[in-house]
């Protein structure tokens, strides 16, 4: 199931001043004001990626032995990591911790983020920590407006229908014949549907998610305990199922409240990278040569594609199943 994604655009900082002196000395990767980055901090995040054999399989197909970009990679998430936890220590800022696991799954779970940022759990953790924080600095002291409880209502009453899914029993057939006698079979005593679906390959009695906004007429407009006969029409010709609806499950508003506050939440991150960028200005960043160099317009060290981080409005996931009925 594809989701549409919101894409905030965001570098992860934003302008900072290399401090004057000596460069940083031997085992440091980079300093934030007094804070210092260690070389070992930086392989112990890698050493974390790599510890998930998945992770590096992906990270070896990308970038083969030479792993030079992910370690600056991670090195400007520890940059910023250090900027965002010195400015919310002087600031008092906070978050409940469980809002990063909501946010974690409201973008889509671990799963979904670790293949699209080779990053591990811990780090996920710590990475959308640090993005709440910055919202939250944004909320706090750029005074970016909070939605209401009533905008949020307001929100969810447009946004549930979409969101609703049917629990659906699946029995696919080869042919016309065939589903019509598989159909009066059950029709006649839906009890018989778990013994009958055994008869066929691929069936799925059991109840199962399926997106409602993707389904045909006929079984969105059944009602919980019918039996459907679907024949496909369109890309899905020559699909033949007999169905069981189980019943149909819209998100409460409080399923769907992190979701709903994304766009608010996208706002205030804009204007917490920008308190971010003026506070790195005063902390001042330098970073050891042997990563690169910092720019300090960018906030980001040289050579380093632009850390983005993609937001996803919350759409119901199902376990795909080929030739499941669509709309057509």
């Amino acid at each position: 199931m594809s989701r549409r994604t919101r894409v905030l655009g965001l570098l992860l900082a934003a302008a900072g001043v290399a401090l004057v002196g000596c460069q940083p000395s031997a085992g440091t990767a980079a300093y934030v004001g007094d804070r210092r980055v260690t070389d070992r901090q930086v392989q112990e995040d890698l050493t974390s990626e790599l510890a998930d054999p998945k992770i590096k399989q992906d990270v070896t197909a990308q970038y083969g032995d030479d792993l030079s970009q992910i370690r600056r990679q991670l090195l400007n998430q520890r940059v910023l990591h250090e900027l965002v936890t010195e400015a919310t220590e002087r600031t008092g800022v906070a978050i409940q911790e469980s809002e990063v696991t909501k946010l974690i799954d409201a973008d889509g779970g671990f799963q979904q983020i670790s293949e699209s940022t080779h990053l591990s759990r811990d780090l996920i953790v710590r990475r959308y920590r640090d993005l709440l924080l910055m919202a939250e600095l944004g909320y706090t002291k750029q005074g970016v407006a909070r939605p209401t409880e009533a905008s949020l209502r307001e929100a969810y009453e447009k946004a549930a229908p979409q969101q609703a899914t049917m629990q659906l029993g699946l029995i696919p057939v080869r042919d016309l014949a065939t589903l019509d006698k598989v159909y009066n079979q059950v029709k006649a005593d839906p009890a018989q549907f778990d013994e009958v679906a055994k008869q066929y390959p691929g069936a799925s009695p059991e109840s199962s998610d399926y997106p409602k906004q993707r389904l045909a007429p006929i079984i969105t407009q059944a009602k919980a305990g019918d039996i459907v006969r679907y024949v496909g029409v369109g890309a899905d010709a020559g699909s033949f199922y007999v169905i069981k609806v189980y019943g149909t499950k819209t998100p409460t508003f409080e399923e769907m409240r992190t979701s709903l506050t994304l766009p608010s939440l996208s706002n205030a991150l804009q204007a917490g990278v920008a308190y971010i960028g003026q506070f790195s200005q005063q902390v001042g960043v330098r970073v050891s040569p042997r990563y690169g160099s910092w720019d300090p317009k960018k906030a980001q060290i040289s050579d380093t594609q632009n850390p983005v981080v993609t937001l996803h409005t919350a759409e119901p996931s199902s376990t795909a199943v080929t030739g499941a009925p669509a709309n057509s």
